[in-house]
């Protein structure tokens, strides 16, 4: 009896003590969680406190700067490239502010910095919330913080104004827009971040911005903190990451320390059986050192499995390659732990196959993962693994990483398809043909289209483009298709290194009808123009012809008189009938010049000379300028004659005249003074038309040759117009400027014919 209960109690000890052992540990693990909570709050506080301070003193920090920014961009007078210079530094040193903006005392912005970011600039700073703070800036002369602004780059910004005043008056601010996430990265430091997840909230606990953008585990460790500045309600939140349990990882350690125990009890039993096989093993090692050294030695991966697809060996390239160990590849079946989870259907497919005795020569192509996350491809080599008997034992597997390879490849596709994209886009057609045999190397697609071949049809060019093959541009009428094209051609060397003619060419048809539609539409109202001018001057012009035609009555009433007298003599008779003569040439040399001035025709250039037509302007206004008493002044030297349309110059010239002695109609007699200037320089000849007139606005002049624009109560507003498009159509340039003796001076310059150009460069 006392035997069976000494027993029972041996037997019992160890359980007891095994109990015992457990409740220690247990209290001595709760009790040190519980101090380990306690720390890791207090060190959360510290650690708390102390960010945030550091916050608010770079905060500070930055709003100095910017209050010695804007203070000095009033009174050092900066202009945009220090201001620019200065800014740029201070971002340099301040990442987290995306840019700054200099606004006047209307709040607009006079600068921005960078330049790129003026949209997203223009947009934050338009926000209520900015304006409130710039308001308030405005208000106290101090800076001002805005509250918490979502910006268009899709994150939390806040503005801070720094008022500029120039002496007691409001001169403007001059604003920073700050990145709340871009604060937090650049100020939170490495050893703040590992342990906690630092954060700006609002008072609703929304939260703005982080250090990092994940979601942590929830905890009950965490404080907040109010950030101000900038205020606004904003709170920073710092909350400790979830750790593991402690009592988990103790009662894992204990557990490790039984299986030690065991694990050393079993190696005290085995251990007279490891002696017996020490020398097989040293010489097994030895050998099988040598096999590790040789398959180590390869760059390519290797792997073995056995008949079921379990991996028996692997070798240091393959470990390598997938990032895990021998020790965690072994012994590993489907799905192996190196597949990657998009392309785990593919690997299992070629598992299998290789299984089932399928190794094509080419081998299969298949998307592993590294263990941290990485994916690669490999192409995968198999074939039967014959052991010392000769029979088959598994599969031995040799792998390529390919992926540079392939990437490579991609890209190259890439880019072509890119380019034949942008090819296949173009209005144009594209094409490479060879010199010699004319055959079309490359074509776009709107080549083949317009042929209606395929896009691997092999054709030639001779029937297509009716220009000879030269290296130069030009223009030709395709008249089976009805069609112009430009067309353009250079000389390259194709992909093969054998020259090729690059053509591309572009369809005007519509833009040459355009144009021809807008060179009638111009003529039309030019002829317009001239009609109206003419019928606001047929009161003048009549009484201009009433002139000559009065002389002839006279004349021809006098010389019926002296015949009837019949005391007449011959040369009397000659001279009246000279008289006649000289007065009708007179009225008709008047109706010549009307009817050639107002006929409608096409452009003509010829040789034309400037003082002449001057001259006739001045004959067509003679009227005008007696009954206006206009004198007209004369500047005019010796002109080489020009290639031009006589009676198009003779518009502008008429209606520029025409304009200045209306221009003159209220001012005083002595004052109605017309100049016509003209002279010659390097490439040009220039004529100017001045009056004495009232002059005219800047505002006058900057709409002044706009269509339909006039300073005339009566006027259509379109013949300054019509005179601009005239020289331009001249290659000339029309201007006009103020007359230093009051009034206005209308130039405009005319290219001179190439040997007047030389004639000139020579002199």
């Amino acid at each position: 009896m006392a035997f069976r209960f000494h027993t029972r109690w041996l037997w019992a000890m160890p359980n007891l003590v095994l109990l015992l052992f457990l409740l220690a540990a247990g209290g001595f693990v709760y009790l040190l969680q519980h101090n380990e909570l306690g720390e890791r709050r207090d060190a959360l506080i510290v650690d708390a406190l102390w960010q945030e301070q550091t916050l608010r003193l770079h905060l500070e920090s930055q709003r100095n700067q910017l209050i010695e920014l804007a203070h000095a961009t009033q009174s050092e007078g900066l202009d945009e490239d220090q201001l620019s210079a200065r800014s740029l530094f201070l971002l340099s040193e301040n990442p987290e502010i995306m840019g700054m903006v200099r606004q006047d005392s209307l709040d607009r912005s006079l600068w921005v910095y960078p330049p790129l970011a003026n949209a997203a600039l223009d947009s934050i700073l338009s926000t209520p919330e900015a304006r409130q703070a710039l308001r308030q800036a405005h208000l106290t002369g101090r800076p001002a913080y805005s509250t918490a602004i979502f910006s268009p780059t899709r994150e939390y910004v806040f503005v801070l104004y720094a008022p500029i005043s120039d002496g007691k008056r409001y001169a403007g601010a001059l604003a920073s827009v700050h990145s709340l996430k871009g604060l937090l990265e650049q100020q939170v430091p490495w050893w703040i971040a590992n342990k906690y997840q630092i954060s700006i909230v609002d008072l609703d606990g929304k939260g703005l911005a982080a250090k990092f953008d994940q979601r942590i585990p929830g905890s009950d460790l965490s404080h907040e903190l109010a950030f101000d500045p900038p205020g606004g309600g904003l709170r920073m939140r710092a909350t400790s990451y979830q750790q593991a349990s402690p009592i988990l990882q103790r009662a894992l350690l204990w557990v490790l320390i039984g299986l030690a125990g065991v694990m050393l009890w079993s190696m005290w039993a085995l251990r007279r059986h490891i002696r017996q096989r020490l020398e097989a093993e040293r010489a097994l090692r030895q050998e099988m050192s040598l096999r590790r050294a040789m398959e180590d030695s390869l760059v390519s991966g290797m792997r073995a499995m056995d008949m079921h697809g379990k991996l028996i060996y692997v070798n240091r390239a393959f470990c390598e390659m997938v990032g895990l160990s021998s020790e965690q590849l072994l012994d590993q079946q489907t799905p192996m732990p190196y597949w990657a989870p998009e392309a785990q259907d593919d690997c299992a497919a070629i598992y299998q196959s290789i299984l089932a005795g399928q190794c094509p020569p080419n081998g299969y192509t298949a998307r592993f993962m590294r263990q941290d996350g990485e994916r690669f491809d490999v192409r995968i080599y198999a074939s039967p693994l014959i052991d010392s008997q000769g029979k088959q034992s598994g599969w031995m597997s040799s792998l390529y990483d390919i992926t540079e390879l392939k990437r490579e490849r991609e890209a190259l596709k890439a880019s072509h398809e890119r380019f034949m994209t942008v090819l296949d886009g173009l209005d144009a057609m594209v094409t490479v043909v060879d010199p010699d045999s004319h055959e079309v190397l490359f074509s776009n697609q709107r080549v083949r289209t317009w042929l209606r071949l395929a896009s691997d049809s092999a054709y030639c060019i001779i029937p297509l483009l009716p220009l000879p093959y030269q290296h130069d541009d030009g223009e030709a009428w395709d008249a089976i298709g009805q069609r112009w094209y430009h067309i353009q051609r250079r000389l390259l060397l194709w992909v093969d290194g054998r020259p090729a003619w690059l053509s591309i060419a572009t369809d005007l048809t519509v833009l040459r009808s355009m144009q021809e539609r807008e060179q009638q539409q111009a003529q039309q109202l030019q002829h317009t123009a001239r009609l109206i001018s003419m019928g606001e001057m047929a009161s003048s012009l009549a009484h201009e012809l009433n002139q000559p035609l009065a002389a002839i009555s006279s004349y021809s009433t006098g010389c019926q008189n002296l015949l009837e007298q019949g005391t007449t003599s011959p040369e009397a008779l000659r001279l009246a009938l000279g008289k006649i003569s000289e007065q009708a040439r007179r009225a008709g040399g008047i109706i010549r010049g009307i009817r050639e001035f107002v006929q409608r025709r096409e452009p003509k250039l010829g040789a034309c000379q400037l003082n002449d037509m001057i001259d006739n302007v001045l004959s067509l206004l003679s009227a005008e300028l007696r009954h206006t008493g206009t004198q007209v002044r004369y500047r005019l030297v010796s002109l080489p004659d020009i290639q031009a349309d006589r009676v198009m110059l003779e518009q502008v010239l008429f209606n520029l005249a025409k304009n200045a002695i209306e221009a003159m109609t209220n001012r005083p007699a002595y004052q109605r003074k017309l100049t016509l200037i003209s002279k010659q320089l390097d490439h040009h000849v220039c004529i100017t038309v001045a009056d004495r007139g009232p002059g005219l606005s800047e505002a006058e002049k900057q709409q002044l040759f706009t269509a339909f624009y006039t300073t005339k109560a009566q006027g259509m507003g379109m013949g300054l117009n019509i005179c601009r498009s005239i020289v331009e159509y001249h290659q000339g340039r029309l201007w006009v400027e103020d007359n230093p003796g009051g009034g206005c001076r209308f130039s405009f310059t005319l290219p001179l014919p190439p040997r007047e150009v030389d004639h000139v460069e020579t002199a």
